[in-house]
């Protein structure tokens, strides 16, 4: 009988495993050597290859992913691994049920709009990895609408930038201004505006033009840019009381927005 593997669980050798609102990101490696025989997952998820090449045999059919490719399993799928290629390594985005049925979410749809998307799905995860790599209190936001819109769009190019917000928008962006962002994901800004969870992921970028995460790092500047100019508060406390709980990113995140460190800002606008 096929092993079943548990919830965050894969074969190869996981460095690193976190967790955003039910959306587990696992950074799996794999080696030459590596054969892995017929299994599935507690969980569905999608692999996004990073590095290295290798062959999987599934549903009667055999193919090899090379970086960039975007893989959808279900959770009764078996499959089976091997011919890695040196240093292979593969992000893997495992969703609860509890993530899918929050939203009203039916897998059959999911899965078909998986596999309608190729390319779209490859911009996607790759913005996904970039926020995994950048993992401050923000990036939970990108994550969790990026797959919200994948499992939702059948087209995401082509949306047009506008100026004209409604009052659902003007609203999240009161909230990435103003509130901790460790209160914020979907199923709360769909609360508070009364609008569905799948229409703010699709719709977000066409009214901010860039991710979730993103404009909410941008709010949190423009927040420490007043606190700065404003309060006598240290840096370090703005930085905290604006979400970044390193120092480091905060000074880069401010510099990028800025084009000064906040140092910098408040020496120039020094009353």
């Amino acid at each position: 009988m096929a092993e079943v593997l548990k919830t965050g669980s894969y074969m190869g050798v996981t460095k690193n495993c976190r967790e955003y609102n039910g959306i587990i990101l696992s950074d799996t490696h794999y080696s030459s050597s590596d054969i892995f025989p017929a299994h599935s997952h507690e969980n569905p998820y999608i692999a996004y290859v990073i590095e290295g090449n290798y062959i999987e045999r599934s549903n009667g059919k055999t193919q090899r992913h090379f970086p960039g490719s975007v893989v959808l399993h279900r959770s009764d799928e078996r499959h089976s691994n091997d011919n890695f290629s040196g240093a292979s390594r593969i992000l893997n985005a495992e969703i609860s049920t509890k993530w899918f049925s929050s939203f009203g979410m039916e897998y059959s749809a999911i899965e078909r709009n998986v596999k309608q998307n190729r390319f779209d799905l490859q911009v996607i995860l790759a913005g996904v990895y970039r926020e995994y790599i950048i993992n401050d209190r923000m990036t939970h936001l990108s994550i969790e609408s990026g797959l919200m819109k994948m499992f939702h769009e059948t087209a995401i190019n082509g949306l047009a930038v506008t100026s004209r917000k409604p009052a659902w928008a003007n609203r999240i962006r009161e909230i990435m201004y103003f509130e901790d962002p460790g209160n914020m994901n979907l199923a709360y800004f769909s609360r508070q505006t009364g609008v569905h969870a799948a229409h703010i992921s699709r719709d977000f970028s066409k009214y901010f033009a860039c991710s979730m995460g993103e404009y909410a790092r941008r709010m949190k500047i423009e927040r420490a840019a007043a606190m700065i100019s404003d309060t006598e508060s240290s840096l370090a406390e703005i930085s905290y009381r604006c979400g970044f709980s390193d120092q480091s990113h905060f000074t880069r995140t401010f510099r990028k927005f800025k084009g000064v460190t906040p140092q910098q800002f408040r020496n120039l606008t020094a009353k």
